[in-house]
């Protein structure tokens, strides 16, 4: 049984709500509704359905586009104004999801949807000539890092499923401590409500909380505090961890010298590991101390900065309705003297989910015999992904104007493994493999013809070159190079300008007073 990829985004995403929820409340009963139990009724959800969005605004101040090129101004400017939108989310069981919706950049907007059962997901992007599919039947496949393995020290490969099952456990028997710890916030209100809801029922409770500028700076110093005054619910928590991870083999957890590890070193390991948190903690403190004393945070953190949150939830403690917004507005005068590069950000959400716990079909998947598999993108060039998309569709537009993904550039300097080489006669040459690698070529050796081949993906074309001949063939058409192919330290090097030209490139020499560089530039798409 496993978890598909995208039910555990829902699940982070319902597990983020959560959070806010703790945040807002402190895992404490308050008016009357217990915020405990609706934390857990919202991680229980098996089916339903949902729709909502994200909005990212960038506010740029004038000193973020200095020394910056008109195309990445450009490509900077996308957040600006971006938005992520779930029309519908349908989840019929762990397995059985679709949704569809929109990304939009400004005005642009690029329509997706995607459907998933126990054989397969089938994804469609707006302008995208093919549709993807991931199969979801591979028993081998296997997420190596879903635990963040790398940072505990786990090398094992755990799926989705067993993820889940393992980070729920470790919440539940090493959460608390953390939980129990979040502080109330100054403004905060629960109180009972009757109001009609999206996809119907009403809400029975409605939960707002905020906070403004130096508010959350305090609230966050206070619960670090709280959670270094504590050494031994620290301690605690640690242990239960390690009882967690101890009790799944699996992940092939190992202490810092490899081993792996026991319940004989169970108290060494959980003794370093409080010590090392309680030092991070304590820094944490002081250097949050130190911030206060210097000055100037209320300048970063101004009143117009601020963290709202307003949920509604039904009688079952379902959440049914969520709205949040975080704006972040230093002063203007801030933004001046220290040249920040942004001068506001503001990042807005909104859920509502219906049919909680109810019977829910989600759309079928029907990728047809037309599609391709969802490795085509791997290791792909940018400009191979950029030509997937019709020419025209927003996507495409975005790739090649503000994304550049049709901009391709070789830079050769005189020294190096793939420096170039000036001849006698003043003519550059540079290593032809480093040229197919940064143009997004396929360069080959072919021992019988003792050549070299040249496969060019955006222009279809192919070169054959031979060691210390200026002979080649391009498409089966005889050519000749400027200076025989060479080959020195093990790498064929070839006149710049003429694989400049066979690239469809434009080629530049740069001469500052110490050195000088070769580069060699298209776009292609």
């Amino acid at each position: 049984m496993r978890e598909s990829g995208w039910n555990k985004i829902r699940k982070t995403a319902l597990f983020g709500l959560c959070l806010l929820m703790l945040a807002a409340a402190g895992c404490q009963a308050v008016g009357g509704l217990d915020l405990n139990g609706a934390i857990a009724k919202s991680l229980a959800t098996q089916s339903g359905e949902s729709r909502g969005s994200l909005m990212l605004s960038v506010d740029f101040s004038r000193f973020a586009f200095e020394d910056v090129s008109a195309r990445s101004e450009q490509a900077m400017k996308l957040l600006e104004n971006v938005q992520v939108r779930i029309d519908s989310w349908k989840v019929e069981n762990e397995k059985r999801q679709s949704l569809h919706g929109a990304l939009l950049f400004g005005s642009r907007s690029i329509g997706f949807s995607a459907q998933a059962d126990e054989q397969q997901a089938v994804i469609r992007i707006e302008g995208l000539k093919k549709p993807l599919v991931i199969p979801m039947n591979d028993e081998d496949y296997s997420y190596g890092d879903s635990l963040g393995a790398s940072a505990v020290g786990i090398g094992g490969s755990v799926d989705p499923l067993q993820s889940a099952l393992i980070g729920r456990e470790l919440v539940d028997k090493a959460g608390g401590f953390w939980i129990s710890k979040l502080p109330n916030p100054e403004r905060l209100s629960v109180l009972p409500v009757s109001a009609d809801v999206y996809g119907g029922g009403q809400a029975a409770w409605k939960v707002t909380t905020e906070w403004q500028g130096m508010e959350l700076w305090s609230w966050l110093k206070k619960y670090v505090a709280e959670l270094a005054s504590d050494p031994d619910g620290l301690n605690e928590s640690i242990s239960a961890l390690y009882d967690v991870i101890l009790a799944h083999p699996e992940l092939e957890a190992a202490d810092d010298n490899g081993e792996p590890l026991t319940a004989a070193g169970k108290d060494e390991l959980v003794a370093s590991a409080v010590e090392s948190i309680r030092d991070g903690l304590a820094s944490g403190l002081d250097s949050m101390d130190q911030a206060e004393e210097e000055g100037g945070l209320e300048d970063l953190l101004t009143k117009g900065s601020s963290l709202k949150a307003e949920l509604l939830l039904d009688s079952s403690l379902h959440i049914r309705s969520l709205s949040a917004a975080a704006v972040w507005q230093p002063e203007q005068a801030t933004v001046e003297r220290e040249k920040l590069p942004i001068q506001g950000i503001s990042l807005v959400i909104q859920r509502e989910q219906w049919h909680v716990n109810e019977e829910v079909a989600a759309d079928k998947p029907a990728a047809g015999k037309d599609s391709w598999s969802s490795n085509r993108w791997a290791d792909a060039p940018s400009f191979r992904i950029m030509q997937d998309f019709d020419k025209g569709s927003a996507a495409y537009e975005i790739l090649k104007n503000e994304l550049q993904a049709g901009r391709q550039t070789a830079l050769f300097f005189p020294f190096g493994p793939d420096s170039f080489i000036l001849t006698a006669s003043g003519q550059s040459l540079v290593p032809l493999r480093s040229v197919a690698e940064r143009m997004g070529g396929t360069l080959m050796y072919d021992s019988s013809k003792k050549k070299w081949s040249l496969q060019d993906a955006a222009t279809g074309k192919t070169a054959w070159f031979q060691k210390d001949s200026r002979s080649i063939q391009i498409n089966g058409k005889n050519a000749e190079l400027s200076y025989p192919a060479t080959v020195v330290r093990g790498s064929l090097y070839v006149p710049a300008r003429d694989i400049a030209r066979f690239l469809g490139a434009s080629i530049s020499v740069q001469k500052e007073s110490y050195t000088q560089y070769v580069t060699l530039e298209r776009e292609v798409g």
